[in-house]
C-alpha cells in the first residue's frame, strides 16, 4: 500500500496504444466523438492510413495482447525519448513478444520479422510510424487529454487525503473490487496472477483506455495497472467553460488555474491541467497569490497552491 503511486500525467505511449484500439471499435465511440470525426479526416489528409493499416494496427491489435516493449515504464514520459526506448529494446525481447503474438493467432505483417531481427531500417520505420501517428492523431489533443488526466488524479488525491489509500482502490473502476489485500479486475480479457511481493504499482489513469483496466503481460516487469479515467462531474477544473463571467475578469487561463487549485495543486499539475508552461502558470499563481485568491507553500521538492477563501467565493469552487 504504501508503495501504491498515481502517474501525475497522462503516458503519452500508453494512449497511442489506447488512441488505435479505439480506432478499431465502436466501444466507447461516444466518450471520444469529437476526437473520431476529427483524426479520420486529419489521418486522411495527412496520408496515414496505409502506414496505420499495414504497420501500427498489426503490432497494437484490439486483442488480449500487445508487446510491452510498446508501452515502456522508463524514461522521463516525453514521446520522444519513449520512441527511441522502444527502438532500443533488446532483440532477444522483441522476438520473444513477437512470438507471442503469432502464438495468440496474431497474424503479422512480413516486415515484423526484421523487427524481431533487429534490423535497424525496421526500426527506423516503426519509429517513424509511432511519432508520425502520434503527431496526427494524439498530439494536438494532448491539452485536452492532460487536463482529463489532471482532473482524475486531483479529485482521487483528494479523496486519499480524507480516507486514505484504500479509498482510491475501491473506487478505482466499475469493473475492479478491492479485498485487501487483493485487487480484483472483473472482465479482464486472460486470467492472470499479479503477485506484488513488495514491489508496489503504479496506477496510471488512460484518456483513451476502455473498460477494464490493463497490465503489462510480464509479471516480472514493473507493476503497471492501466485504467480509465473518466470525467469528473464534480470537478471545477476546466479550461474552456465558464458562465459566471470569472474568465472574463481575471482572464481563462488565470480563472483556471484558481479553479484547479481548489484541491491544492502543485505549479506542474496546474500547467499540465490548463494547457501552459510550468513559468507560465508560476507566473499566474504570484499574481493570483499577490490578490489573495491564492496561496502557495512548500512540501517537500513542491510547491503546491490553494485557493483562498476570496479566491473560492470567486471562482465558486
Amino acid at each position: 500500500m504504501a508503495r501504491t503511486k498515481v502517474r501525475d500525467s497522462a503516458d503519452p505511449m500508453w494512449e497511442l496504444v489506447f488512441s488505435i484500439h479505439r480506432l478499431q471499435t465502436r466501444v466507447g465511440y461516444l466518450n471520444h466523438l469529437d476526437w473520431h470525426r476529427q483524426v479520420r479526416r486529419d489521418i486522411r489528409a495527412a496520408g496515414l492510413a496505409p502506414l496505420l493499416r499495414s504497420t501500427l494496427l498489426p503490432l497494437m491489435p484490439l486483442s488480449f495482447y500487445f508487446p510491452d516493449f510498446l508501452t515502456p515504464s522508463t524514461g522521463s514520459g516525453e514521446i520522444e525519448e519513449m520512441i527511441d526506448i522502444i527502438a532500443d529494446t533488446p532483440r532477444t525481447q522483441v522476438r520473444r513478444q513477437m512470438e507471442t503474438m503469432i502464438a495468440q493467432g496474431t497474424s503479422l505483417p512480413p516486415w515484423t520479422a526484421d523487427l524481431a531481427a533487429g534490423q535497424p531500417a525496421a526500426r527506423r520505420h516503426l519509429s517513424e510510424g509511432l511519432r508520425r501517428y502520434f503527431d496526427v492523431a494524439v498530439r494536438p489533443h494532448w491539452p485536452t487529454i492532460g487536463r482529463r488526466v489532471t482532473e482524475h488524479r486531483l479529485v482521487r488525491q483528494s479523496g486519499v487525503l480524507q480516507d486514505g489509500m484504500s479509498s482510491l482502490l475501491t473506487e478505482l473502476s466499475p469493473s475492479t473490487r478491492w479485498h485487501p489485500p487483493v485487487l480484483q479486475v472483473h472482465g479482464y480479457p486472460r486470467d492472470q496472477r499479479l503477485v506484488l511481493r513488495g514491489r508496489g504499482i503504479t496506477l496510471i489513469p488512460s484518456y483513451f483506455c476502455q473498460g477494464s483496466p490493463v497490465a503489462l503481460a510480464n509479471p516480472a516487469l514493473e507493476p503497471v495497472l492501466v485504467y480509465p479515467a473518466p470525467r469528473e462531474e464534480s470537478s471545477t477544473i476546466d479550461a474552456g467553460s465558464s458562465s459566471d463571467g470569472v474568465d472574463m475578469l481575471l482572464g481563462r487561463t488565470r480563472a483556471a488555474i484558481l479553479r484547479a487549485a481548489s484541491l491544492g495543486t502543485s505549479t506542474t499539475e496546474l500547467a499540465r491541467c490548463t494547457g501552459t508552461s510550468p513559468a507560465t502558470a508560476s507566473h499566474h499563481t504570484a499574481i493570483l497569490r499577490n490578490a489573495g485568491l491564492l496561496t502557495s507553500h512548500r512540501v517537500g521538492k513542491q510547491i503546491l497552491h490553494r485557493t483562498t477563501d476570496l479566491g473560492r467565493r470567486l471562482s465558486g469552487a
